[in-house]
């Protein structure tokens, strides 16, 4: 387009979203809303997950937590604050971090319903104390800090690989604004036996779980299936959370699937 100033040039960038809906009969559109709403916003990493980043054009909204699939249509999940799910809610910058929920009592039951003490399981590891010598025990660890709002062993525990990874404080903010406020933790399902982990073999693994939430706001339980790839920072020897492909849940009951392209 031509101007006063020069040339102007637009450039129009369209975005394509398949979503496939089975067995929703009874939960009518508000869960086809909250399926979508979950694939396109959850954001890690537990990454969960991966952190996919994105930047959506409307609203300039940063996601926090998504996972990449490499080769194949990219499956996300993620979980955004406010307005109920369907339209994400433009985040305004903040100036003080929110309040994280780690107990102040170290016989509250841990946050990965392992059934042991916080103090027992999964505290060593957020205080700094420990860490996590293999891809299981980094799995429940992570799921207890997204639940008791641990941001900074979340961060400190991906991959220099993951797609989000960058400046520590930025991604610290970024997760601050996204990390499952709208959703309480129900359960952690993880494999048991020899296949627990997969493909353990030069310092890369998948441990393939399940996360299962319920919405603050009705109740309605939810959650997704995660393929997680951990692999060894050769930096500290340390395993770490890069990606993973995630299955999304609108009822935990049902094994309804949305895929994204």
């Amino acid at each position: 387009r031509a101007s006063a100033q020069g040339f102007r040039v637009s450039v129009r960038v369209r975005v394509t979203v398949r979503v496939r809906v089975r067995g929703w009969p009874n939960m009518g559109r508000r869960a086809a809303l909250v399926g979508l709403w979950l694939v396109l916003v959850l954001g890690s990493v537990l990454g969960f997950e991966g952190w996919l980043g994105a930047r959506r054009r409307s609203s300039r909204m940063d996601w926090a937590l998504a996972a990449k699939k490499k080769g194949k249509a990219t499956k996300k999940s993620a979980a955004g604050g406010g307005g109920g799910f369907g339209k994400p809610v433009e985040q305004k910058p903040k100036s003080n971090r929110r309040a994280s929920r780690i107990p102040t009592d170290d016989t509250t039951p841990c946050g990965c319903f392992c059934g042991k003490s916080y103090a027992e399981c999964c505290a060593p590891y957020h205080r700094g104390e420990a860490y996590p010598s293999e891809p299981l025990a980094l799995v429940r660890a992570r799921y207890s800090a997204f639940n008791f709002r641990d941001i900074e062993f979340i961060v400190d525990s991906t991959h220099p690989e993951n797609e989000l990874f960058g400046d520590r404080k930025t991604m610290v903010s970024r997760l601050d604004q996204n990390c499952y406020d709208d959703f309480d933790f129900v359960a952690l399902g993880l494999p048991e036996g020899d296949g627990a982990v997969q493909d353990k073999d030069d310092g890369v693994a998948q441990v393939d779980y399940k996360v299962t939430l319920t919405t603050k706001s009705d109740g309605m339980n939810t959650g997704f299936m995660e393929e997680a790839k951990f692999k060894v920072d050769t930096a500290d020897g340390r395993w770490k959370y890069v990606e993973g492909d995630i299955k999304v849940f609108a009822n935990m009951g049902e094994e309804d699937e949305e895929d994204t392209e």
